[in-house]
């Protein structure tokens, strides 16, 4: 499942490699201040800096057009349409030897991409890189990790790991070829949610990828982040994953690839139960078939939806004191 490929970028730069950075936004005047400022004040100073405004509707235009860098270059989308189209047009401006991708309201560590740079020097099998991650909230403030943690340092050949999530690679944290990126064609502008997903599960299938195991990425959390409604993020997941299963020709990976798919169908199930949603969660459930009939939690949610109409709401807070209770002394029992 090892595809050809270069034999490495790093004996060929005789100076520090020019990267180009693609920031996609929209109507993010409050974040992007501070994420223009984590690209612009990284150690690697060799940056060019592509800002592409999707349409802002909001001050964007004037926070843009208070950085004086030469290295910032603004480019202007009349009419909004996405996330992957506006990284399509940074792409196609790009000149840097490497590209990496930022979002709005997300930040940098200032040696980010310096630490990936040496990373990529030291892995000649590898096109591209990512790192770590931590969360933050809308004040900078850092915040616990949400669902999934932040997974694993894999390096290597890493789609198995992605489509299992022991490897979370955020879009985000990627620093990859110009030329890896460009064979690829950049994203698939299809997707309304998760094209970052379906870019790194290509270039994860096209090259060998260098982990760096540290969190250089801070991704901020804040009402109206794009990924803020939970049942949405999982949906485009499953719609990632059949693609993949549909378009691969190892059967491992499209064996994975369909048993992921149910395992969040599953879990989507879980949240619409949660949410008093039992006739979305059935029919989740049924998506999820045959392969969910082998996985213990499709027959526990399945009883918890067909039982959520009948309970009441008595009922209800009985059995969360009771979950909750039991959630203490199994603690309390682990930390003896």
């Amino acid at each position: 499942m090892a595809p050809s490929q270069s034999d490495g970028l790093g004996c060929s730069w005789s100076a520090p490699a020019l990267v180009s950075v693609v920031i996609p936004t929209f109507n993010r005047a409050r974040y992007l201040p501070d994420a223009i400022r984590s690209v612009l004040q990284q150690s690697h100073r060799n940056v060019q800096l592509i800002v592409v405004d999707d349409g802002s509707t909001d001050e964007t235009p004037a926070v843009l057009d208070g950085f004086e860098d030469q290295r910032l270059i603004i480019l202007r989308i009349a009419r909004s349409r996405s996330p992957a189209h506006a990284r399509n047009v940074g792409i196609a401006r790009a000149s840097g030897q490497l590209l990496a991708f930022l979002d709005s309201d997300d930040v940098w560590l200032h040696t980010k991409l310096e630490r990936q740079v040496s990373a990529m020097r030291a892995a000649r099998s590898c096109r591209w890189s990512y790192t770590l991650f931590d969360h933050i909230d809308e004040a900078g403030s850092p915040m616990a990790p949400l669902r999934g943690g932040v997974g694993n340092p894999r390096s290597g050949w890493i789609l198995d790991s992605i489509i299992t999530e022991d490897a979370l690679v955020m879009v985000q944290s990627v620093l990859a070829e110009t030329s890896l990126v460009r064979e690829l064609g950049g994203f698939d502008e299809t997707p309304e949610l998760r094209e970052d997903l379906d870019f790194c599960f290509r270039l994860a299938m096209r090259s060998q990828a260098c982990a760096v195991a540290n969190e250089l990425l801070r991704v901020r959390h804040h009402p109206g982040r794009t990924t803020y409604d939970l049942a949405e993020v999982r949906l485009w997941r499953v719609r990632a994953l059949r693609k993949l299963a549909h378009g691969h020709s190892d059967r491992s990976v499209r064996r994975l690839s369909r048993r992921e798919c149910d395992r969040e169908m599953v879990d989507l199930a879980r949240v619409y139960v949660g949410s008093g949603r039992s006739g979305s969660a059935l029919v989740t459930l049924a998506k999820a078939l045959p392969g969910g009939l082998f996985q213990r939690c499709w027959w526990t949610t399945l009883c918890r939806a067909l039982l959520r109409p009948l309970a009441t709401q008595k009922m209800l807070e009985a059995y969360r004191r009771f979950r909750d209770r039991a959630s203490a002394r199994s603690r309390t029992a682990t930390a003896k």
